[in-house]
């Protein structure tokens, strides 16, 4: 992460490395700027390797970028370099779309030329870890011992060793296994990976401390570590509710509920398809 973008568009003049070239004097400063870090993040990964090789410990590296950096607000120091001028040239779309992928360990021998699209990394390092996968990565295994392991833009499928069929299949078992009924995990139960109840998205569990008796319908709720995303939930139902900040929301008391009892108060986030990835503790609110 240390060399994402943006960049800066004015020259360093501690920078160790000069761009020379025919670019404009902002393009020069992004690309200068640029290559000075990942020269930098290049040393940091030779010392890492370096370390690992002196453990003796059996290791596996994998290091990549799951795009081009952003060179400019347009991609335009690429432009301005004539790199690519668009995407409906198969070459320009390679140019686009194509970035390294360096697969490093101390155990096996020999140099091996990688081309593959990102998705068939894990079943690449699984198999050198020999390692057993999912039905994803079997299925991905599967199409690389046919040579299939470019997945591209529709437009220029015809061009790599990858059918319309076999997309089909890998589009199915996405669907399964992200929102259908996980059918491939009845092949193989032993692959389906174990619940963790203990998952939460920031960095503790949300934690209700105190709330107030609704004062005009509004419930004040204290406590810690509450995201932008928590809803809350009254007595199991999803009511109107305002973040104020990580430690205070409100929400709104319905017609429904706002009567002498016992309150169940929860915050909770849910995905896109309403499933619930986290929960808070359950704070007992009276009302009279």
């Amino acid at each position: 992460m240390q060399a994402h973008g943006p960049y800066s568009t004015e020259q360093n003049p501690n920078n160790s490395i000069k761009i020379s070239g025919n670019l404009s004097p902002e393009s020069k400063a992004i690309l200068e700027n640029y290559t000075q870090i990942i020269s930098d993040v290049d040393q940091s990964l030779k010392l890492l390797i370096t370390e690992l090789e002196k453990s003796g410990e059996s290791s596996i590296v994998v290091f990549f970028g799951d795009h081009l950096p952003m060179l400019g607000t347009s991609l335009d120091v690429y432009k301005e370099a004539n790199f690519f001028h668009d995407e409906i040239d198969y070459q320009d779309y390679l140019s686009m779309y194509s970035v390294p992928i360096v697969v490093w360990d101390n155990f096996s021998r020999g140099k091996k030329e990688l081309r593959l699209s990102s998705n068939f990394l894990s079943s690449y390092i699984l198999e050198l870890a020999k390692k057993t996968g999912s039905s994803t990565t079997d299925f991905l295994y599967n199409l690389r011992q046919n040579d299939s392991s470019v997945v591209i833009s529709e437009k220029h499928l015809n061009k790599e060793n990858i059918s319309q069929t076999a997309l089909g299949h890998y589009q199915l078992l996405q669907y399964d296994i992200l929102f259908g009924d996980e059918y491939a995990y009845f092949l193989k139960p032993d692959r389906k990976p174990l619940f963790n109840a203990d998952y939460v998205l920031g960095d503790e569990r949300a934690l209700i401390v105190s709330a107030t008796p609704p004062n005009t319908s509004v419930i004040e709720i204290q406590g810690e570590n509450f995201l932008q995303d928590h809803k809350v939930f009254i007595n199991g139902q999803l009511v109107q509710t305002d973040f104020e900040n990580p430690t205070y929301m409100t929400a709104s008391l319905p017609k429904s509920l706002n009567k002498p009892g016992a309150l169940d108060i929860q915050l909770k986030l849910t995905d896109s398809m309403g499933k619930i990835i986290s929960e808070s503790n359950t704070f007992k609110l009276e009302t009279f």
